[in-house]
């Protein structure tokens, strides 16, 4: 009897596309062996052969021999080999891992419909935020997936801009999604993925008694003295920039004012009458006595929002997500 630990000798080599009969075969003649899949995703979240050894507790060796293994069944290479035991995913291994670590987490729901095993911990999936979750694409993505993946636990938690690069590359996020003006230097992000998913228009919160609130759209000239709030925080920074440009070029003198406090908090100050702020369209669920949304400028202001991700993170839960993520994007025309 073959050990199952021993990779399989005389792999047959791939003769065209990896077709469903071929792929069944390869699967019931163990030359595709589930340990492989686990294996092949462990190595490509470190991309280092001995720190997936030692999360899976087995020799460098077996992984590399199980590894090659699959790649000569799959007829595609996997991982770019590196010095000093460093590996890079291929576009193929890239694509074929999107795919498996999906199946992968199916397999293990089904396995949790069974008390044999139980593992009462969840799997955790940090999403770093920008803007408001109250309404839009945003809140209706979390909402499907916790319905559909109800055993992973995500926790959403806002950062800096100045923070959210480090969050992706030191994992405390596991994915963020924000406007694309965060990510226009590409020099700086050359560990990120990104996808772009949905638009929305900036619009402006105001005090209801302004006289602006009685407009259907806010020029950017009817905003001359006006002190804009922003906060450290989130996206309010990002869009009070992208504002500027429009002011300095209808000459429009403004005032801007930084504060150290949450979204809500800045909404009541705007709702007292101690000045306007800029936000997306989602936020206009955060309904609040005083205080109403207009879009702004003669022409709208659409902003794309994209998911952004370390990749060298291919965890299950993050792959689900962003699988569905694409799925519920609007198609372009």
């Amino acid at each position: 009897m073959t050990d199952p630990d021993t990779p399989l000798p005389g792999v047959p080599g791939p003769s065209g596309p990896l077709t469903r009969d071929r792929l069944y075969h390869l699967l019931a003649t163990g030359h595709i062996a589930l340990p492989a899949l686990v294996q092949a995703l462990v190595v490509a979240e470190q991309l280092n052969f001995h720190r997936a050894a030692e999360i899976l507790g087995i020799s460098q060796s077996m992984i590399s021999s199980r590894l090659m293994v699959l790649e000569e069944a799959l007829g595609v290479t996997l991982f770019e080999r590196r010095r000093f035991q460093s590996l890079r995913l291929t576009l193929h291994g890239r694509a074929f891992l999107d795919l498996i670590a999906p199946a992968l987490l199916q397999i293990g729901r089904a396995l949790g419909t069974t008390d044999l095993g139980r593992d009462d911990r969840r799997e955790v999936l940090c999403i770093g935020l920008q803007s408001p979750i109250v309404t839009g694409a945003l809140a209706d993505l979390l909402r499907t997936f916790h319905t559909s993946f109800p055993e992973i636990a995500f926790r959403p938690q806002e950062t800096s801009p100045q923070d959210v690069l480090g969050d992706l590359r030191a994992r405390r996020v596991d994915v963020l999604f924000a406007p694309d003006f965060l990510f226009t230097e590409a020099p700086l992000h050359d560990f990120l993925e990104t996808c772009p998913l949905w638009t929305e228009e900036m619009v402006i919160a105001l005090p209801l008694d302004d006289p602006l609130a009685t407009q259907n759209r806010v020029g950017w000239a009817d905003l001359t003295g006006r002190k804009f709030l922003t906060r450290t925080d989130g996206i309010s920074t990002g869009l009070m920039e992208l504002a500027d440009r429009y002011l300095r070029d209808v000459d429009v003198p403004h005032a801007i004012e930084t504060l150290r406090v949450g979204r809500d908090t800045l909404m009541v100050l705007v709702s007292l009458g101690l000045g306007v702020a800029l936000t997306t369209q989602s936020a206009q669920g955060l309904a609040l006595e005083g205080l109403v949304y207009r879009p702004i400028g003669e022409e709208p202001v659409i902003l794309p929002f994209y998911a952004a991700w370390s990749r060298h993170n291919v965890t299950p839960p993050l792959t689900a997500l962003l699988r569905l993520a694409r799925q519920m994007a609007p198609q372009a025309d």
